[in-house]
């Protein structure tokens, strides 16, 4: 019986050493954000975000190398708070193809601790692109830039670069 409530104690542990959402959502190029606790003891261990349908199957995106410092690789940064004993993950401008399955790790001697969250991506709004006269017109999709072109003249609007706008759908 001792055993058993040592085995069950011990599975609880390494269960509860990492906390994560089991789904979050962003709409396409957006930033999103993700968060993952993970237990005290573990501040000085390499951390990752791998994408995968399975562990064994799981393909490191971004990793920590147990270090405190932000890391990037292209769109996706991390960073591990060793104080709070969280790791963030960020995907800018996200895209449709972002969306799937996601694991947040801990590397260990043997099995690495890890727990799965699903990133569902919706479709962003997509606004028609504008030609400009002279230096040409240029908006990069965001949803500030989309903001701005919606609630604003075009003399105020900050994301605006060119001159004399003019609609050209699918361009």
């Amino acid at each position: 019986i001792k055993l058993l409530v040592y085995c069950l104690c011990l599975t609880l542990l390494i269960i509860s050493a990492l906390v994560v959402p089991r789904e979050v959502s962003g709409q396409e190029g957006e930033t999103l954000s993700v968060r993952c606790w993970y237990s005290r003891g573990y501040e000085g261990y390499n951390k990752y975000w791998c994408r995968g349908a399975a562990r064994g199957s799981c393909h490191k995106v971004v990793e920590t190398a147990g270090r405190d410092v932000p890391r990037q690789h292209g769109r996706v940064s991390i960073t591990d708070n060793h104080i709070f004993c969280v790791v963030l993950l960020t995907v800018q401008e996200l895209s449709m193809e972002d969306a799937g399955s996601y694991w947040c790790g801990v590397e260990r001697a043997g099995w690495d601790i890890m727990e799965p969250v699903t990133v569902r991506v919706t479709p962003g709004d997509h606004y028609p692109r504008f030609l400009g006269t002279g230096a040409g017109a240029k908006c990069r999709t965001s949803s500030f830039c989309a903001g701005e072109w919606r609630g604003r003249a075009w003399g105020r609007w900050a994301g605006w670069e060119g001159a004399a706008p003019r609609s050209s759908q699918g361009h």
